[in-house]
């Protein structure tokens, strides 16, 4: 696993990320928030692994992230900010912790091989707008 190596911090908010970072990206314990775009185009990213320390991740956080793959949301996450993951075009899975309880819409947006979501309640998710236009809001439920 490759660790944040080029990234900036302002206390425990995760600000900005090198967009040259490859493979798994690690962020480090103790993080509780991942800023505004911090991730935007870091397009060789293919895995993420949050903390349990992470508490909110800002809008247009992996935006563009175009080779991230899956994503588990830590348990103690309790805000998923609009279009978080807007435009991960390789996203296939995601795991949601029951301790949301502030989501945006289009959290997904433009995520056209999202399939696989793991979530308590998925019907309320998909009936807030969370996965509009993504490859998930196409379904039947």
């Amino acid at each position: 696993m490759k660790n944040i190596m080029t990234f900036s911090m302002q206390g425990r908010h995760l600000k900005d990320v090198d967009p040259t970072v490859t493979g798994t990206l690690v962020v480090p314990e103790g993080v509780e928030r991942i800023g505004v775009g911090a991730l935007e185009d870091c397009t060789g990213i293919t895995e993420v692994v949050l903390p349990l320390s992470l508490k909110q991740i800002g809008r247009f956080a992996f935006k563009g992230c175009s080779s991230l793959k899956h994503v588990t949301l830590p348990e103690n996450l309790v805000v998923l900010e609009r279009n978080a993951f807007l435009n991960c075009t390789a996203l296939e899975s995601v795991v949601i912790p029951d301790s949301l309880y502030g989501i945006g819409n289009k959290v997904f947006e433009g995520c056209s091989r999202l399939r696989s979501v793991t979530a308590s309640d998925l019907d309320q998710l998909k009936a807030g707008g969370v996965f509009e236009g993504s490859a998930l809001s196409c379904e039947k439920s």
